[in-house]
């Protein structure tokens, strides 16, 4: 390295220097910034000395403005920076070059030599021990004195680095020349080490100033590695480590190639080691390439055994070492190889590259830590680094805290929540589908070449907050008004819109027949015969008879079920009732009450489909004239493909003709891209059903129609065996008609949790079967899952009209409750006998022999005394007290004597507690205490209730 720069560990923002030292030129320059800001820094130079004697090392004392120069002979000399005067000499008895010097925060300093035989090469000088300190900083003295080192160590042996222990001022580490690196404590007589840890990464050794348990050292020139140390040595023993390493020292980091690939060349060596002072665990490493690189290191956590705490003589056991790991590594700068462009001068990139830099200890404008740096070319900067990012927490409620960076701008901030965190919570105006429409649709504009969309935190945050929106706006059985809730998620209306079908279709018994019990049931069920587990829709007690195709036939004939365009098939029956599952009726005026329906609601599409499934051309062209007529250009090209179709069949064309004009309607209509619109297209232009059912953006409810009425019973089975397995594979939630709410059903929904995270609609569709018809550990877990996210939640309301409500599906045939009733949630006892507070409650046998006569009635007047209310009526205890007036709490009993002078305000003497503290006051004396006040009134008491309470709400 031929030229270094150096923060002062003195600098403040008011006053920022640092040293420039060039090796060549032979020269120091110190240095201060007058301006910084806007990526601008401007510095004038203080001092200057020139004609320096030839130096390899130097080091800047921490104390005083005075660096001390390791020469190639040895020798080294101490300057005073301010006046470039040679104030102490430390000569050495046999020449050779000086590898390493460095002060510590007292006033030693550590010189580390080339080895030579029978002579030490670690000497250690107290410079105060001959020179005055007033003379360090003497601008007339210019006699060279000499001093004498107070410790010798490190028989030849060559010391190539050298870093004292800042919190430890006479403790120091020192590389040993392709030996070992060793710590010495200077307190002690012995010149025998304290640590030694055998490696060849012996130089640029640095040492963590935020836990100097840590040090790092380099490998030698030419080799790329670098190792972090603990100097607490002793390894946890294996038995108590997650991991398989040895228990011998060694590192407790080893980053082997620690710059970028390909600049691990020969001619690339490590130039210097340095960690940052305002950020913890940060190593920055710089190669000869000027690939500049942030290494941020985190301990591994390694939970205490507290029966391991202390020996079994009571003593402590000694602190283990503990092992890092790199949690993330940010690159100032690459090597000049790597940022070489096209046509410029390779020897101008290598003169622009960084040769050096030090961390600053104060932080940048920004308020993010910084490095300052020197180039090739005498350029300095200071590179603002991302420093540690910020902590983040997201509450249940999609609220999230963001720390703040340590920075206190007034004094006044000092404790104030604001200036440590920022708080954001989601958008909450408008319903949630309005909200997740428009933050799908900021995404879909935000979203780069790779689909990552960048979004604001509230926006974010919406995505988060569906489920519980949409339990507050009543998500819930309804399914009108779930299909309202989730316009946002055209799957999830699909299955809403099924499910309301399945219940209507189940009401008042319709769906059972020779007491097999069909609610709930999909085409795959129904067609298949697969009722799985049967035990649960068998009505009877005695065990059923007849075959479940001949109950299906009789479903079929009770509904009056009939069709006439049924192809050849020999399950007529089963596909009648799979239709009427769907939702689906070939009678006449069901089909014209359907297609009305749709198209007054808007879905003339749907309506036109749904007449040609049952080749009512007429209808279908009154469908799309009908309505609100939403897509009017839509419907105008439906109604001439429909009507240019009706004629080909009529005039029966065939061959070359009937291809060209069904090409023709192809082309007038091939820019229709609505789902139910590209069905009708799709078999106006081909004549063909089959070509519908391979278009997976119609509904599956409608391609099921179409198979039901179109395919051969084999091809029909094929088909839906095909569906089955791609819906449980992709968890599709529209393929509820297919499944229905059977055991496939969870395996649909356990991959649609998968997909989606939305415990929520799993748990209120399979509600509707499960456990009535379906008994599954899964849906147990699932259904407990979200009763404790409704409780995270504090929709405690909600919560119960799930249970309520729940519990009615459940109920079997017989009247039986598959679901448990939940018991009573909130109870008044008494805190003496246990019993409850209300009069009408039987007593306890506690109670009765506190306060009862012999029979172990209350003895009290059956219309209550006038303390009725305010103590318990089965032991006479009182309430607590009211921890503002200090009287007992209670209200009396509207019945009792008691209540003729109660307070006229029936509210202003209810109890209200506090949750946090569970202290209790007069509901009138806490509404007046608060208005003043945050925090409670029992003395020593630091609870801020009313702010909780806020919160709270």
């Amino acid at each position: 390295m031929e030229v270094a720069i150096r923060w002062s560990s003195l600098s403040t923002p008011a006053e920022a220097r640092f040293l420039i030292a060039d090796v060549v030129g032979r020269t120091f320059k110190l240095c201060h910034i007058t301006i910084y800001g806007n990526s601008n820094l401007q510095w004038e130079e203080i001092s200057r000395i020139s004609k320096v004697p030839a130096f390899r090392t130097f080091d800047w004392s921490p104390r005083n403005d005075v660096v001390a120069v390791g020469q190639w002979s040895g020798e080294t000399v101490v300057l005073a920076l301010e006046t470039g005067k040679h104030v102490l000499s430390l000569p050495i008895k046999s020449q050779r070059q000086c590898n390493a010097v460095a002060f510590n925060s007292e006033s030693l300093l550590a010189t580390g030599l080339e080895r030579v035989r029978n002579d030490f090469c670690l000497n250690i000088y107290d410079i105060n021990q001959r020179v005055p300190a007033q003379s360090l900083q003497s601008s007339t003295s210019s006699i060279k004195q000499t001093v004498e080192p107070v410790r010798k160590l490190a028989t030849s042996e060559g010391i190539t680095s050298i870093k004292y222990f800042g919190q430890q001022p006479k403790t120091l580490v020192a590389g040993v020349k392709g030996t070992c690196v060793r710590i010495y404590d200077l307190r002690e007589d012995s010149a025998n080490p304290s640590l030694q840890y055998q490696t060849t990464c012996v130089h640029n050794l640095a040492i963590d100033p935020t836990d100097e348990n840590y040090f790092a050292s380099a490998a030698p020139p030419k080799e790329t590695m670098v190792m972090i140390w603990d100097r607490r040595s002793t390894r946890r023993p294996a038995s108590t480590r997650t991991s398989t390493a040895s228990v011998q020292d060694g590192p407790v980091l080893e980053l082997k190639k620690p710059v970028e690939e390909g600049d691990s060349a020969a001619n690339t060596n490590i130039w210097r080691l340095q960690y940052s002072s305002t950020e913890p665990g940060c190593l920055g490493i710089l190669a000869s390439s000027g690939n500049f690189r942030l290494y941020h290191t985190k301990k591994e956590y390694i939970e205490e055994d507290e029966s391991q705490a202390k020996s079994p003589s009571g003593q402590a056991r000694p602190i283990y070492a503990q092992d890092l790991h790199v949690s993330r590594v940010d690159t100032v700068e690459r090597s000049y190889q790597r940022r070489r462009l096209g046509g410029r001068d390779h020897d101008r990139e290598e003169l622009d590259r960084i040769v050096s830099f030090d961390f600053t200890n104060v932080y940048a404008p920004g308020q993010r830590p910084c490095a300052i740096t020197l180039r090739g070319n005498g350029d300095i900067g200071i590179h603002e680094l991302k420093g540690r990012r910020p902590a983040l927490a997201v509450s249940a409620r999609s609220a999230i805290a963001i720390s703040k960076p340590a920075q206190i701008a007034n004094t006044a901030d000092i404790g104030k929540l604001s200036s440590t965190l920022k708080l954001e919570e989601a958008s909450q105006s408008g319903s949630i589908a309005e909200a997740l429409m428009q933050v799908k649709e900021k995404a879909r504009v935000s979203g780069d070449t790779y689909g990552l969309a960048r979004l604001p935190i509230r926006d974010a945050l919406v995505l988060g907050d569906v489920a519980r929106r949409r339990c507050i706006e009543g998500y819930l059985f309804d399914c009108e008004t779930n299909v309202m809730i989730t316009k946002d998620e055209l799957q999830l209306q699909d299955m809403w819109s099924w499910i309301k079908v399945a219940q209507s279709r189940a009401r008042d018994g319709n769906m059972v027949a020779d007491d097999v019990d069909f609610s709930y049931l999909g085409v795959n069920a129904v067609w298949n015969e697969d009722l799985a587990p049967q035990d649960t829709r068998i009505l009877s007690k005695t065990p059923h008879n007849g075959s479940i195709a001949s109950a299906i036939t009789s479903l079929a004939q009770a509904l009056g079920l009939q069709d006439a365009g049924l192809p050849e098939t020999t399950k007529s029956e089963h596909r009648l009732v799979c239709l009427y599952t769907l939702g689906f009726s070939a009678k006449t005026g069901k089909l014209f009450s359907s297609v009305n329906n749709h198209a007054e609601s808007g879905d003339n599409a749907q309506a036109c489909l749904l007449s040609l499934m049952y080749n009512n051309s007429d209808l279908a062209l009154k469908a799309l004239q009908s309505g609100p007529r939403k897509d009017e250009a839509i419907h105008k090209g439906l109604a001439m493909a429909i009507t240019a179709f009706s004629l080909i069949e009529e005039s029966k064309l065939q061959g070359e003709r009937r291809k060209l004009a069904l090409s023709r309607i192809q082309d007038a209509v091939s820019t229709i891209d609505e789902p139910h619109a590209q069905a009708i297209t799709s078999y106006v232009t081909t004549g063909n059903w089959t070509t519908v059912l391979h278009i997976p953006s119609v509904p599956l409810r409608y391609r099921l129609g179409i198979a039901l009425r179109t395919l051969s019973d084999a091809s029909l089975s094929t088909f839906l065996a095909h569906e089955l397995s791609q819906a449980i594979l992709f968890g599709a939630p529209q393929a509820l008609p297919l499944t229905g709410l059977t055991t496939h059903t969870l395996s649909l929904f356990q991959s649609y949790l998968n997909r989606t995270s939305d415990l929520q609609s799993a748990v209120l569709a399979m509600s509707y079967a499960a456990p009535r018809f379906v008994r599954d550990s899964r849906f147990d877990t699932w259904r407990a899952a979200y009763r404790t996210q409704l409780n995270t939640w504090k929709l405690f309301i909600e919560r119960t009209y799930f249970d309520t409500q729940s519990t009615k599906l459940s109920v079997t045939w017989d009247g039986t409750k598959t679901l448990r009733p939940s018991p009573a949630q909130v109870t008044l006892r008494c805190g003496k006998c246990g019993d409850a507070l209300h009069r009408d409650a039987p007593p306890t046998e506690l109670s009765a022999s506190v306060a009862s006569g012999p029979a172990g009635h209350h003895t009290g007047s059956i219309f209550g005394d006038a303390r009725s209310g305010t103590v318990c009526p089965k032991c006479y205890a009182h309430l607590p007290r009211c921890a503002i007036c200090d009287l007992w709490l209670g209200v009396p009993d509207p019945r009792s004597r008691g209540a003729l002078t109660a307070n006229k305000d029936p509210f202003a003497e209810a109890l209200e507690v506090c949750l946090h503290c569970s202290h209790m006051y007069h509901r009138g004396h806490a509404d007046e205490w608060f208005r003043g006040h945050e925090k409670c009134p029992v003395p020593d008491c630091e609870c801020r209730c009313n702010e909780l309470d806020s919160a709270g709400r």
